[in-house]
């Protein structure tokens, strides 16, 4: 199933929702929609020491049968 510009919007939406609830505000958070390895939903890359992090939304994910 491949996953809309829309879909991309709202989990972007609930990460940045996320890093207020969470006091990550001094934190660089970078949301991207690609393709992403093993048919994963969502990859994630961070760094604490220097507080930023890439997400990766899949622009398609596997059908469950």
């Amino acid at each position: 199933m491949k996953t809309s510009t829309a879909d991309f919007e709202k989990f972007k939406s609930y990460v940045y929702y996320w890093q207020r609830e969470l006091g990550l505000t001094d934190w660089k958070i970078y949301v991207f929609h690609k393709k992403t390895e093993k048919d994963d939903f969502a990859t994630t890359y961070a760094s604490s020491i220097s507080r930023a992090a890439s997400i990766y939304f899949a622009l398609a994910w596997q059908d469950s049968q």
